[in-house]
């Protein structure tokens, strides 16, 4: 990083008397030994800036942005400055994302609606869609059938995320030539159609900036979010077909006993062959979770930092 020209300040002002405020500001930056291997090794290194404010004609001191003197693109002070008056946009990471959403209070509101018995015991999904500007809608619904619960989300370019439920096991009201009830047992996990609605809502998102972008399931099982990390080549869509439902139900008959983190995981990865999707838990303690496979495909859990 490299500093540029400050922009002097007035010493006088209208009435004779100058009034200027100073912050002195430390940060740490984390630089690659070799801008060809970004994530490879490397070494941290500690500066501080200062901001200036002239109380008397406000004006503000901004100091370096990070565009720094060429190479490696690296992002000004270490990704995290959050400075309202600074021009450069920081995208935030999945983890902080999240933790800002849900101590949003309406999105609060919507998830405290549906995770509750009486929603989850019914016989539909219910659920909202946000828009880009804030605005929760409720999504519509019909009735159930044999490979949905009746819920969809009409996606266009101002949706920025939605929250549905996945049900409860419930009577269908009908009966086997036994005479048994057939029972629904719904996956209390993202499906092939989950990840195929983000997938279009990434691409729609025709300036790249996927980071708001987010599907949020509320269930018995767990609250979950998928976030779409990738670029426009990861992008794919076409899951939202009878025959990935069907997949992804036989998948589950064959494997009865893993979770459903698991479960879903290793269906996104071996099946549906998809990149840049990645899965968190939100625990009732406002904890967030990553979960990933590890080399023996088990599921691995990764507390996001407080």
């Amino acid at each position: 990083m490299i500093d540029r020209p400050k922009k002097p300040l007035p010493v006088n002002s209208a009435n004779g008397t100058s009034k200027i405020v100073c912050v002195v500001k430390t940060f740490s930056m984390w630089y690659p030994d070799s801008e060809s291997n970004p994530n490879g090794s490397g070494h941290w290194v500690t500066s501080s800036y200062t901001i200036c404010i002239d109380l008397t004609i406000d004006t503000f001191e901004n100091p370096d942005d990070g565009s720094g003197n060429g190479g490696y693109d690296y992002p000004p002070f270490g990704g995290g400055f959050d400075n309202p008056l600074d021009t450069t946009k920081i995208p935030k990471s999945p983890c902080e994302q999240i933790k800002k959403q849900t101590i949003n209070t309406n999105y609060k509101a919507k998830i405290e609606a549906l995770d509750n018995p009486s929603v989850l015991n019914l016989k539909k999904e219910t659920g909202f869609s946000e828009s880009k500007t804030g605005v929760f809608t409720e999504l519509s619904s019909a009735v159930s059938t044999n490979s949905s619960d009746g819920l969809t989300v009409t996606v266009t370019p101002s949706l920025k995320g939605y929250i549905h439920t996945h049900l409860n096991n419930y009577l269908t009201g009908t009966f086997n030539d036994a005479g048994e009830p057939l029972i629904k047992k719904p996956i209390r996990m993202f499906s092939p159609a989950d990840v195929n609605t983000l997938m279009t809502m990434a691409e729609m998102a025709t300036d790249g900036n996927y980071g708001e972008l987010y599907g949020t399931m509320v269930s018995s099982y767990g609250n979950y979010t998928i976030m779409f990390t990738g670029t426009a080549s990861d992008i794919k869509t076409g899951f939202d077909t009878q025959k990935w439902t069907d997949d992804y139900v036989a998948y589950r008959v064959r494997n009865p006993y893993w979770s459903f983190e698991k479960l879903f995981l290793t269906f996104l990865k071996e099946k549906m062959n998809v990149q840049g999707v990645e899965l968190y838990k939100i625990k009732d303690n406002g904890t967030v979770q990553k979960k990933t496979l590890n080399s023996n495909n088990n599921v691995q859990s990764s507390d996001c930092p407080q």
